[in-house]
């Protein structure tokens, strides 16, 4: 656990120190409105009262600043960690037939490899994904309790209000109950036959209640049972979910850095191929139970968020898939497992593998996240500027840098949190911005009117994503958008001072200048 520690804060180092990003801002000012809103009643529908409580007290730790939240997260995180390796260890224990001394080391080489993999950035690294950690937590200690010999009833029903905590943090851990019972149904082929596997599926049905009374609740506090899913699984493409189920399978051992990512998969699949030849061959890893429980389990936990989406290339939705890379991890190091038991050359390389992983996660997948913070704070600070409830107009916005969320949802939810606004329908965006790095250049002309703007990005890796043109959902009163190009927009306002008009330039929001 110390080493796991040590490693998980030294990968994530340049976090603790970055800004609010994305929905941030919004999550933790519906958190502490307690008088407003309470951690029962957020915005969009959502019924987590565990992750909220776990904001309010990062709140009262710190405050306005972002290190206690982004502490909090990584400590998290290594706790998961430590799980996994406990999962392994668990799982050799019940699916070994055959025993091997490198099985002293899988568990731990299963926990640092999840500790540092990059597909774990945007869980880790953003404050409002924190539901998505603490929900893991939840569940692995449940499976982990699960795995071991009822010896008391006290023990059964742990699992139960593990489970329950899962839930009150985040909706997704909704099919968990179905790998309890894949557990026990694959562990009992190889113990009592058929009426042992019916033992088994009756089992879990405290944690089906658990379900069933969320539901229940959901609907008495919500009117809804999934929230913004329900219309969207009424008409649902069955081909498209599988596609997206897919990418999120491979997703959660594949890195988002574009075809790079996938090339790194490749050779990380063509390993597990490899030590899966050897396996069938020479017959010395663990039991066919374990795979089928491992693909289950990783299919059940990606059942729920695959009609979300997680991007193929990029990072964003990485998060949704933290819970499912847990199993898939332990599953692609035992599949590895007959190269480590013959080669000491192999074992040395796994280790090597980890240490290249710490490398990718904290240096190029993480950096996008720190980046992203640079940007967030350089264009929150300058709002305090602003006079308080009176109109402000931001022409160009940054909503991400590889794919890693900005401004998403933030500037009117700064302003009320950090400045005491109460009318955040006055500040106006009136486009966003993928951005190439933090410190991007915006070159400002007169447009084609004596009240037209034109904004055009210098680097060639910016683009505009969102803008207010007519009839669009950024559409803004009295400002007309023409976009001219991928990185071109003309801006037309209408009767608004200049002095009230700013624009991101070089990672700063910037008041734009007197024609």
């Amino acid at each position: 656990m110390g080493l796991l520690a040590i490693a998980g804060f030294a990968a994530y180092w340049s976090t603790l120190s970055s800004y609010f990003v994305g929905d941030d801002f919004e999550t933790i000012l519906k958190v502490t409105n307690l008088d407003q809103s309470g951690a029962l009643d957020h915005a969009g529908g959502t019924l987590r009262p565990v992750t909220w409580l776990s904001f309010a007290a990062s709140w009262a730790v710190s405050g306005p600043s972002p290190t206690a939240f982004h502490v909090a997260g990584v400590a998290v995180h290594v706790v998961n960690a430590w799980l996994v390796a406990l999962l392994a260890r668990r799982l050799l224990d019940e699916f070994a037939p055959r025993p091997r001394p490198i099985d002293r080391f899988l568990p731990g080489l299963c926990g640092g490899i999840f500790l540092v993999l990059p597909t774990h950035t945007e869980a880790v690294s953003w404050i409002a994904a924190r539901g998505d950690l603490l929900m893991t937590t939840a569940c692995l200690a449940a499976l982990i309790n699960w795995t071991r010999p009822a010896d008391g009833s006290w023990r059964r029903w742990l699992t139960t209000a593990l489970f329950a905590i899962a839930m009150l943090t985040k909706e997704s851990a909704i099919t968990f109950p179905f790998v309890l019972v894949a557990f026990d149904v694959f562990r009992s082929r190889n113990e009592g036959g058929r009426r042992a596997m019916f033992a088994a599926i009756r089992r879990p049905w405290p944690e089906f209640l658990v379900v069933a009374g969320f539901l229940a609740l959901r609907r008495a506090l919500r009117g809804n049972f999934l929230g913004g899913q329900d219309e969207a699984l009424r008409s649902i493409d069955p081909l498209r979910l599988v596609a997206k189920a897919a990418v999120a399978v491979a997703r959660s051992l594949i890195p988002g850095m574009g075809g790079a990512g996938w090339l790194i998969g490749g050779v990380v699949l063509a390993t597990v191929a490899l030590g899966a030849g050897i396996k069938g061959a020479r017959d010395d890893g663990p039991g066919r139970g374990m795979w089928w429980f491992l693909g289950s389990a990783v299919a059940i936990c990606v059942a729920p968020i695959a009609n979300l989406g997680v991007q193929a290339t990029g990072v964003g939705g990485e998060r949704l898939i933290y819970l499912p890379s847990a199993f898939s991890v332990v599953a692609a190091v035992f599949m590895v497992r007959p190269l480590l038991v013959h080669s000491k050359r192999v074992t040395t390389a796994a280790l090597g593998f980890v240490v290249g992983l710490a490398f990718i996660s904290s240096v190029v997948v993480n950096g996008w996240w720190v980046d992203a913070g640079v940007a967030s704070r350089g264009l929150i600070e300058p709002s305090a500027e602003w006079a308080v409830d009176q109109r402000v107009v931001m022409l160009n916005s940054p909503d991400s840098i590889g794919g890693a969320v900005v401004a998403r949802n933030s500037l009117a939810a700064a302003s009320m949190l950090l400045h005491g606004w109460s009318e955040p329908a006055l500040i106006s965006e009136v486009s966003s911005v993928r951005l190439a790095g933090p410190l991007d250049r915006v070159e400002v002309t007169p447009g084609n009117c004596d009240s037209c703007v034109r904004l055009r990005l210098v680097e060639p890796g910016s683009s505009f994503a969102e803008m207010g043109t007519p009839g669009s959902a950024w559409e803004v009163p009295d400002i007309d958008v023409e976009q001219i190009d991928e990185r071109t927009i003309e801006v037309r306002l209408h009767n608004i001072p200049l002095a009230s008009v700013w624009y991101f330039h070089r990672g700063r929001a910037t008041r734009l200048p007197p024609r």
